[in-house]
């Protein structure tokens, strides 16, 4: 019951349906199991302010700040009534700084179909017969894939059901892109599960053109965000509350940034700006806190080091003003990650009251445990459909 409600209130949210929304809070807080639930409460009160009705969102605002300072949460109330106060500051600012245009961009990026085209007029066909391996694990991220016709057996290291991937009449399915997005080692075995036609583009190709063609290197870097970003941070407990349109506003103001091996990206006991999504390299993630996973090992000097891989997020406290990294960040090879800047996540998190003091909660935990650790099921979980603009392209 609390579900099905709370899930109608959020879609009614969605489309803009305020007192839809506000009426199915309030009897999802009517049930026993939601007396006092702080993130209901919240996302009530968010919509008594939609609905016009200030007195009972700072009601309910108030509310939620004596039960915080209650909890012995001192800080979580204090960030609630800044984000008030902002409010309030910014109420007659009815602009949308988050999903604003960049300013000064001179280049039009392909759409997906031109891209698409492109991708292909760089490739070779390749056809398999059933039971011929595409790729293995562990093998060089050397090559993207378009599917054309047939279907790909996935098989992934311990995991004793099989995934597939099917081509689609009218589109291009692609393959093997989370490898040239992000540079790894495949992560899955590929296997023809029948006829199989693919189109195989060398990554060094891609790269190269990148260098040069900047409409194409735009249009990659927005399907890389669409198909890997947008799935990798649906996956953390923050930004999956959020919907679909508002959560690529988060991803659209991700920049991008490199940075050379050795470089200390952050410090212990320093206040660094934003969170950071790795994109491609390697991280080493250095702190004090007992860690027991597998692949943490002790320095010399006595501090535990874990690797963050390509699809984590770290430092997510350094969206909050004041936040004290409690961990060392240093680039073990040559890095290119997405800085979310928290200026910019601000306007975002003013209009959602219940962001800030989520954040809070996360970056309170043990410092190994600050790490955005995505479940391996989202890598089959984005959506691989490319359309084309030429009829050609898909024919057999």
């Amino acid at each position: 019951m609390s579900g099905s409600l709370l899930r109608n209130a959020r879609k009614a949210a969605f489309r803009e349906e305020y007192e839809k929304a506000r009426d199915f809070y309030t009897q999802a807080l009517a049930l026993p199991e939601n007396a006092g639930n702080l993130d209901i409460l919240l996302r009530y009160a968010w919509c008594a302010q939609k609905c016009g009705d200030a007195d009972e969102a700072v009601r309910v605002y108030q509310q939620v700040m004596q039960q915080y300072r209650d909890m012995g949460e001192t800080a979580a109330a204090d960030a609630l009534a800044d984000v008030m106060e902002k409010q309030k500051k910014s109420a007659e600012d009815t602009s949308e700084p988050e999903s604003r245009p960049d300013e000064g961009e001179i280049s039009q990026p392909l759409s997906e179909q031109e891209l698409t085209d492109a991708l292909w007029g760089m490739g070779r066909i390749r056809q398999m017969q059933k039971g011929d391996v595409l790729c293995q694990v562990g093998d060089p991220p050397d090559a993207l894939w378009l599917l054309q016709y047939g279907s790909l057996r996935v098989i992934l290291p311990d995991y004793d059901e099989h995934d597939y991937l099917h081509a689609k009449e009218g589109v291009m399915m692609l393959v093997g892109e989370i490898g040239a997005f992000t540079r790894q080692r495949r992560l899955a075995t590929l296997i023809a599960d029948n006829d199989v036609g693919v189109v195989e583009i060398r990554s060094t190709d891609i790269y190269e053109r990148c260098r040069h063609d900047k409409a194409f290197e735009e249009a990659l870097e927005n399907l890389v965000r669409d198909r890997w970003v947008m799935p990798v941070i649906s996956q953390h407990a923050i930004f999956n509350r959020i919907n679909d349109i508002d959560r690529r506003r988060v991803v659209d103001a991700f920049e991008l940034e490199y940075f050379e091996p050795g470089h200390v990206l952050m410090d212990v006991g320093e206040k660094h700006d934003g969170a950071y999504m790795l994109q491609t390299g390697c991280l080493f993630y250095m702190h004090s806190e007992d860690d027991s996973r597998n692949g943490t090992f002790e320095t010399d000097t006595g501090e535990l080091v874990t690797s963050v891989l390509p699809g984590e997020i770290v430092n997510l406290g350094g969206l909050l003003h004041d936040f004290v990294c409690p961990y060392r960040i240093v680039c073990a090879t040559p890095v290119q990650v997405l800085h979310l800047r928290r200026d910019v996540f601000e306007p975002f998190a003013i209009r959602r009251p219940w962001v800030i003091p989520a954040i809070l909660q996360f970056s309170r935990k043990p410092a190994h445990l600050q790490v955005m650790r995505p479940a391996d099921d989202y890598l089959w979980s984005a959506d691989r459909a490319l359309a084309f603009a030429d009829p050609k392209l898909g024919e057999g």
